[in-house]
This record gives C-alpha cells, structure tokens and sequence, in this order.
C-alpha cells in the first residue's frame, strides 16, 4: 500500500508567506524611496527656473526694461 503524500506543516507555510510579504513590503518601500526622490528632484529643478526666471527679471529691470 502506497503512503500518503506528506503534508508541508502548516508553521512552514506561514514562516514563507511572511518572509515574501516582507520581500514585498521591502521593495515597495524601495519604489516609494525612488518616487520620493524624483519628485524632490523635479520639485528642485522648478525651483531653479524659478530663481533664472526671477534672476532674468531682475536684470532686465535693472537695465532698464
């Protein structure tokens, strides 16, 4: 009589669906990091035209429009 196949233990199943959820969690966290960073840079980047813009206006006021 053939045996029946072996069951993988419950606590095994739950060790691994924890470890991938934390991968998972990890790399979220990882894609929201970068988000953050390119929406500073791109925040940054407006800033600096602003001051050029601003710079420009200055200059062009200063000698005499």
């Amino acid at each position: 009589m053939r045996t029946p196949p072996r069951l993988i233990p419950l606590a095994t199943v739950g060790r691994w669906l924890a470890r991938v959820a934390a991968d998972w969690q990890l790399i979220a966290g990882d894609w929201l990091l970068v988000a953050g960073c390119w929406w500073l840079m791109a925040d940054h980047w407006r800033l600096a035209a602003d001051d050029w813009r601003l710079t420009a206006g200055g200059w062009w006021l200063m000698t005499g429009g």
